[in-house]
């Protein structure tokens, strides 16, 4: 065997074993790029359960609220109805007090 073999033996040699750990270091960095990537995703899946999560229950918390406030206006029509009657009654009561006096 001469000198140049060896020495280009060598070089394919140096070059396989380049080209086969450069695609084991590349499968290597994929597969954690995918597996980072997958913990991001769910990171933020979660986020967005727990953020939907919260805007149920405030959609809950709206609803119960425009219940409430149809409630307190129903019970103000009967508070405003109740006190235009009782003002007729002192109405009343104070004309007859007035004749009462002028007599």
């Amino acid at each position: 065997m001469t000198w140049e073999l060896a020495v280009a033996i060598l070089s394919v040699a140096g070059c396989v074993c380049g080209i086969l750990f450069g695609a084991h270091n590349s499968r290597r960095a994929d597969d954690r790029q995918l597996r980072d990537d997958t913990l991001s995703l769910a990171r933020i899946e979660g986020k967005l359960d727990s953020a939907n999560r919260g805007i149920e229950d405030m959609r809950v918390e709206v609803r119960t609220h425009g219940n409430q406030i149809a409630e307190l206006g129903t019970r103000i029509t009967r508070c405003e109805e109740s006190c235009k009657s009782a003002h007729h009654r002192i109405d009343t009561i104070e004309r007859g007090n007035n004749h009462e006096h002028e007599n």
